[in-house]
């Protein structure tokens, strides 16, 4: 543990972290949006929903940890682009069920190569055990941050 009369911002862990991944979320919204004309919000809904699909809209803010207002902006300009559809839900009607349209299905599929390359090539300055650490690592942290998040709950 360092000491108060030491700290530098630059060697602070949380800071490292949240530095790496918007410079990592900077990076591939480069690609995503020159190649495909699409925001990081529209990225992350499409990814999300191609996983979960049907996926009622309102579990799409905690499956992409954004807010109500920003997943409901997005939604509605990837469905103004003819990606998604809403339909109501069968088991509540006042819920919306959101599913990828053939056209968003085949915008997902480009996507996820792209991911997957760009991906590659990242994680390509890492060792295979290096990145199975990394992997491992950033497992319990999140584990841990959810659990000592419960408990302020």
């Amino acid at each position: 543990m360092k000491d108060q009369s030491s700290f530098e911002l630059q060697e602070f862990f949380p800071y490292k972290l949240v530095k790496t991944a918007d410079l990592i979320s900077r990076g591939f919204s480069d690609v995503y949006s020159a190649e495909f004309g699409i925001t990081r919000t529209e990225w992350r809904l499409i990814a999300a929903i191609g996983e979960h699909q049907p996926v009622l809209a309102k579990e799409l803010v905690e499956i992409t940890y954004m807010d109500k207002v920003k997943v409901s902006r997005g939604l509605n300009k990837i469905e103004g682009k003819q990606l998604i559809v809403k339909e109501v839900a069968d088991h509540d009607h006042r819920s919306i069920e959101v599913k990828l349209t053939a056209e968003g299905e085949s915008l997902l599929s480009r996507l996820i190569s792209c991911a997957v390359e760009w991906e590659t090539e990242l994680l390509d300055t890492l060792s295979a055990s290096e990145y199975k650490n990394l992997d491992m690592s950033l497992g319990r942290l999140l584990k841990r941050l959810e659990s000592m998040q419960q408990a302020k709950d």
